[in-house]
């Protein structure tokens, strides 16, 4: 006799696929074999035969989803016969579960389903899986997800809005704001051509953005010649506000639109973050991507402060195995109504701690799986407070000769409406056990100073 290890979800197709789908969805997600139909059948279809062998012989729980769609219609109302006839031959009262999948009232379920103790779905979807995981825990219904921690993951995904609360919630953005620009923007005049200008700008040591045989900078004239190298003549040309500049809307200049002027902005901003990082020690990989050298801080350690107004810890360079990982972080510039910065948080492996592996996401996969996004968050405060200071609100980021943005190197914050019950929630607290969550049990990076 064939083992029944399948849950058979009965629903008006396609009419109410969309809860017939997701319950599905979740229910295999989590282990359980799930025979559901999402295609249009009809009583004298040959696969009639291979829905009636399902019940049957192959289901040990029916979920029959009742709503005005199925109500009436003659293949659920056959599943809904089929299932009660076996219900009674294998004498299990609790073989077919009634689901309530929208306002219906209960007095209009088939007469079969009435006296059977029905779960409501037609207020909440979530609300209502967890009462049929319930069910099934209590009648010990088989599922097959096979490692056990992935199970529990599975669990706790399929019914994440139980963790959800009505209690506000402080969250973080990897983003920093700039508080202030230069207020004039200058135009340089040089005598190389376009092109020429194009090929040698680069070797101005101050941030600028060349625009035909322009350089624009907010560096001011009385500084340019002395921050110049021989043989680049700039002369002063013109000048523009900066909020006229990102605008577009700058008279009296070379005609700009605000779309390339807001990008040759974003452009100035960026190479003064970069030469920031530079001067702070950091070391470029790449075009965009900055990481922590080894010893760049005694112990390798960063100071930050946590919400709750504690000082935090966090390794900056670390080992994993015969591996050092540096974190690091890449960045973008949004120079429009809200300026800001962007960040991105990196991980950069080497084998000797000082030049890194040219492909880098291999060992980052590998090491890496373990890294909860609070790990993240908090390497990168620990970062920023190194950089601009533990307790600084604001900090200057040079942008030539006296001129400099304001920036405040805190990571933003904001309040969400909820919040998640964490002890509801399944997050590992030691790198030990998130260990047991990865595949074949991968070694994951040391923490220290926790």
């Amino acid at each position: 006799m064939p083992k029944r290890e399948t849950i058979f979800i009965s629903h008006a197709t396609p009419d109410d696929n969309a809860i017939a789908g997701w319950l599905a969805a979740r229910l295999s997600s989590m282990g359980y074999r799930v025979w559901v139909d999402l295609k249009q059948l009809k009583g004298g279809d040959p696969f009639w035969g291979d829905i009636q062998a399902a019940i049957r012989n192959e289901s040990n729980r029916v979920l029959c989803i009742v709503t005005r769609n199925s109500v009436d219609r003659q293949g659920v109302l056959n599943e809904i016969a089929e299932a009660s006839s076996v219900a009674k031959a294998i004498r299990d009262s609790r073989f077919i579960i009634p689901i309530r999948g929208d306002e219906i009232s209960w007095d209009e379920f088939p007469i079969q389903l009435k006296r059977l103790n029905g779960i409501d779905f037609s207020t909440s979807w979530h609300q209502g899986l967890m009462q049929v995981i319930d069910a099934f825990d209590r009648d010990s219904i088989a599922c097959f997800a096979g490692n056990p921690d992935v199970l529990k993951v599975a669990r706790h995904l399929a019914t994440s809005t139980l963790r959800v609360n009505d209690e506000p919630e402080v969250a973080y953005l990897n983003r920093v704001q700039i508080l202030r620009l230069p207020s004039e923007l200058h135009y340089y005049r040089t005598a190389l051509t376009a092109p020429e200008l194009l090929n040698h700008h680069d070797k101005l040591p101050w941030p600028h953005a060349p625009y035909m045989r322009l350089v624009l900078g907010f560096i001011e004239p009385g500084a340019v010649g002395s921050m110049t190298p021989e043989g680049f003549e700039l002369v002063p040309a013109y000048r523009a506000t900066t909020t006229e500049f990102a605008g577009g809307t700058a008279v009296g200049v070379p005609d700009i639109d605000g779309g390339d002027a807001r990008r040759m902005l974003a452009s100035i901003l960026r190479q003064g973050f970069e030469n920031t990082l530079a001067r702070a020690g950091l070391v470029r990989f790449g075009e965009h991507r900055w990481f922590v050298p080894a010893n760049w801080r005694p112990a390798n350690v960063g100071h930050y402060r946590k919400l709750n107004g504690k000082r935090g810890d966090r390794v900056l360079v670390g080992r994993a195995k015969e591996l050092t990982w540096h974190f690091g972080l890449s960045f973008r510039v949004a120079a429009g109504l809200r300026p800001r910065i962007d960040l991105r948080a990196e991980v950069v492996f080497s084998a000797d701690g000082v030049k890194p592996f040219e492909d880098q996401k291999q060992y980052r996969r590998k090491h890496c799986k373990a890294w909860w996004n609070d790990r993240w968050r908090d390497l990168l405060s620990a970062l920023l407070a190194e950089l601009f200071g533990f307790d600084a609100e604001t900090a200057e980021v040079p942008l030539g000769g006296g001129a400099s943005m304001t920036i405040d190197p805190r990571l933003v914050q904001l309040t969400l409406q909820r919040s998640y019950d964490t002890e509801a929630a399944f997050v590992p607290n030691t790198e030990e056990e998130a260990e047991e969550l990865v595949e074949g049990g991968s070694e994951q990076v040391e923490e220290e100073h926790e």
